[in-house]
């Protein structure tokens, strides 16, 4: 649904190269108007075909989402729709062991092991400071620190306002060597001219513990609701 996107980061791949079945499509995109973006070390075959090229240093493609995010919470560009009704932003964790809390941690029983993978059986708070399951509850809290009957939890959405926060765009920059401005056009592009796709592979993962920057990458999609929607 690439055709549909007015915004295309590729990050991570070179599909010119590596994808080529798919490539037409991203350069069918291009031809149509979609901003065509690639974030790359080096100017790949896909690079030299897009419309923008963001050479960001190998490894730091983690740092470079997090300085893009933080400048998208700095601005109020967050879709706080999306995080509410489709991401376990509300969520309530347990400041004891990360975990999610749940209904048997009230009731002093173990937590489930089905429970446990599903993220639809987290608790959230109500504006009334009532807690009830993902989804139970229309307008959960979103921010803030609590004690739930004697557990200390914060919502996972505070908890990743707090990781952003460590990475000011000025930081961001230092580490990845993509310039403050650049990472500030960036994010502005990705966040405002929607719908937008991350077209991303294996380049990430090319360093130890890669998968995380990825991670940090698929946080970038949610938290600006570019997730399951056309384009």
């Amino acid at each position: 649904d690439l055709l549909n996107a007015k915004t295309i980061l590729v990050w991570g791949a070179n599909p010119a190269i590596s994808q080529i079945q798919s490539m037409h499509f991203l350069l069918e995109a291009r031809d149509n108007g979609t901003k065509l973006i690639v974030i790359d070390p080096m100017l790949s075959q896909t690079a030299a075909r897009a419309d923008q090229w963001v050479p960001v240093k190998s490894g730091t493609d983690g740092a470079l989402a997090y300085g893009m995010m933080n400048y998208i919470v700095e601005q109020g560009w967050q879709d706080m729709d999306f995080l509410r009704e489709h991401s376990v932003a509300p969520c309530l964790v347990k400041a004891s062991d990360g975990k999610f809390l749940r209904q048997a941690d009230l009731d002093g029983k173990e937590v489930s092991e089905e429970d446990a993978k599903n993220a639809a059986t987290a608790l959230v708070m109500g504006q009334d400071g009532k807690t009830g399951v993902f989804g139970s509850i229309s307008d959960p809290v979103m921010e803030g620190s609590f004690e739930v009957e004697g557990i200390a939890v914060t919502t996972a959405y505070s908890l990743l306002l707090e990781k952003i926060a460590e990475y000011p765009v000025d930081h961001a920059a230092e580490l990845t060597g993509v310039s403050a401005d650049a990472i500030r056009d960036l994010a502005e592009q990705y966040a405002c001219n929607k719908p937008s796709s991350i077209y991303t592979f294996f380049g990430l993962d090319h360093y130890w513990n890669g998968h995380w920057s990825q991670s940090c990458v698929t946080t970038l999609a949610i938290l600006t609701g570019n997730v399951g929607k056309p384009g």
